[in-house]
């Protein structure tokens, strides 16, 4: 296993924890791996290359809320519990959707959106570098 930029990159036949030494060196020497967000929104980097951009665990507590932004690369997104609401911009209009347990989206590079934590989340990101669009 080799220390990419900021991710272990995965060798065939290599199993990796959060416990992994190797995984424990990248986490350490990268400050950033755990940081407050935007308006109450955690995150904690997963430093794995599965052909990610990044890989995020993110939790809010009810009333966290991002203003409408975009990223560069596309994003999907996977509920592992509680609700949020995103609103999106789609042909000049805004449109909204309520996520729960198990829900999932895929928000396209440069869609402007935003959120709010109606119950307390958790959320799997992965932000795309290739095949996404």
């Amino acid at each position: 296993m080799t220390l990419s930029k900021w991710q272990v990159t995965i060798k065939p036949n290599s199993v990796l924890t959060n416990k992994s030494e190797i995984v424990v060196q990248c986490m350490k020497s990268q400050k950033y791996l755990k940081q407050k967000g935007i308006s109450g929104f955690s995150q904690t980097y997963i430093p794995i290359d599965l052909n990610t951009e990044a890989m995020i665990i993110t939790t809010a507590e009810k009333s966290a809320a991002s203003k409408f932004h975009s990223h560069r690369e596309g994003s999907f997104r996977y509920i592992m519990s509680g609700a949020y609401k995103i609103s999106y911009k789609e042909n000049n209009k805004t449109k909204s959707v309520v996520l729960e347990k198990d829900d999932w989206i895929y928000i396209p590079r440069k869609v402007k959106y935003s959120s709010e934590v109606i119950k307390a989340v958790r959320i799997m990101h992965l932000y795309c570098v290739t095949n996404c669009e």
